[in-house]
């Protein structure tokens, strides 16, 4: 039985309500690509004069001048402080960024976020925006957090992106966007959908085995790996148990397909006399930012035997410090773990 968690009744209703703010934004951004999508479509039926602009926008978005664009965007990062999530402490408390090394900024760095969780709540919460004060922790890096694709072709949420800081997870965009300057990081999700229907509240399950791409550009750029784990992450919502092969399997299984992400079922903590809901519960959240790995210099063909040698070899050594990395953090931040970390296909 998963402990409920409750928001201390000794915060001022002030900052409860703001916190509440905050944990409902994070699994409404979700609609924010289909509301874009509306925006666009009433426009483009409802202002003629916009029509042929509107249609030279969507198109430059989705040909390669628009890709180009996003992995050399140089936009200042406005809205990593200017958004809800920056209240998400109010909510639960105690969530933090944990630092273990220095990363110099003179260096480039390829950082891995483990796990998914349903949402990926953490990713934004310590990478995405200054929520947990990135920047303040690790001064003169200039980090972009790595997204779907299909969110930076979307109209609207494109710019919300780019002034975030955010960019797509294609190589040409984190090789572009490390090579920009020192100091340049990158953040991906490793694990990313197929995590999100294995998380549940006590586990840490990582699709890591046969994830190797992100290796890959870390050794095409010269950059370091920074393994990160988020603990909280996967207690933030319970997911009721699906039979494979049902129809609501299939669904999930197509969605991933399709899109390129999947909303598991899941369910929050209780709110307003129901006994669940969107929100997620309030367990702090607290990522953390283990030391990098620097990478042997290789100018072969990643791809060929010996290049593949390499990568084989340093994807090792980042799944042995992923390993240490929660060893040496589980006995505080994983108090009520059902099992320990372990690596999955």
């Amino acid at each position: 039985m998963v402990r409920r968690h409750s928001v201390p009744a000794a915060q001022p209703a002030g900052r409860v309500a703001v916190g509440f703010f905050s944990a409902a934004f994070l699994p409404a951004r979700y609609f924010f690509l289909p509301a874009c999508w509306a925006l666009f479509l009433w426009l483009l039926a409802a202002h003629p004069l916009l029509r042929l602009p509107l249609l030279a926008y969507l198109a430059y978005l989705w040909r390669p001048a628009g890709a180009r664009a996003v992995a050399s965007c140089r936009w200042p990062p406005l809205l990593r402080r200017s958004t809800p999530c920056t209240y998400w402490s109010n909510y639960a408390p105690g969530s933090r960024l944990v630092k273990t090394a220095e990363l110099d900024p003179c260096r480039r760095f390829l950082l891995g976020l483990h796990p998914h969780g349903v949402f990926s709540n953490a990713s934004i919460l310590a990478l995405g925006t200054e929520a947990l004060d990135f920047s303040r922790l690790f001064p003169g890096l200039q980090l972009s957090l790595g997204t779907l694709g299909l969110i930076l072709k979307t109209p609207f949420a494109r710019e919300v992106c780019l002034l975030s800081g955010w960019c797509d997870v294609s190589r040409r965009t984190l090789l572009t966007r490390l090579a920009q300057q020192p100091g340049a990081a990158v953040a991906v999700v490793v694990g990313g959908a197929a995590e999100a229907v294995l998380a549940e509240p006590g586990t840490m399950d990582l699709v890591l085995l046969r994830r190797k791409g992100f290796v890959r550009i870390a050794l095409e750029a010269g950059a370091d790996l920074v393994p990160v784990l988020a603990f909280g992450e996967n207690e933030q919502y319970h997911r009721p148990k699906l039979r494979p092969g049902s129809w609501l399997d299939r669904m999930q299984t197509a969605t991933k397909k399709a899109l390129g992400f999947t909303l598991p079922l899941c369910y929050g903590r209780p709110f307003m006399g129901l006994s669940w809901s969107v929100l997620p519960e309030p367990v702090p959240i607290v990522v953390v930012v283990g030391a990098p790995i620097q990478l042997p210099a290789f100018k072969g063909d990643l791809r060929s035997a010996e290049g593949q040698t390499v990568v084989d070899a340093c994807h090792a050594r980042y799944c042995a410090a992923l390993q240490a990395l929660y060893n040496a953090h589980k006995d505080e931040l994983a108090l009520g773990r059902r099992r320990d970390l372990q690596f999955v296909a």
